[in-house]
């Protein structure tokens, strides 16, 4: 399963996060701003995560599933270590570590 978290959490940050070199302002204030995952200002981030996800992997309480805390940690990592360092510099390295802490259970 960290496996198959780490691609997602890929494919979110290449795909809908940096889009292929350009930034998602609004979605990466977001992360920057929010406490949580469950905080009104992360809610510009779900509509980015729910379509990678499958059945088994969403929340059907509300509650964050481990795979959805995962991804949404990892993709909040990256992007401050982004923030901290120019682009260039950070690698997507180590998701698969973040990811495997959080879906172990």
């Amino acid at each position: 399963m960290a496996y198959e978290i780490e691609q997602i959490t890929n494919k979110i940050i290449l795909r809908e996060l940096y889009q292929n070199g350009h930034p998602n302002k609004a979605v990466l204030a977001g992360l920057r701003n929010a406490a949580t995952m469950t905080s009104q200002r992360a809610q510009i981030v779900w509509p980015l995560l729910m379509p990678y996800l499958n059945d088994q992997q969403l929340s059907r309480d509300g509650t964050p599933t481990y795979a959805e805390t995962a991804i949404y940690t990892a993709d909040s990592m990256q992007f401050t270590n982004r923030e901290r360092r120019p682009a260039s510099t950070v690698p997507l390295v180590g998701i698969r570590r973040m990811a495997a802490n959080f879906s172990v259970r």
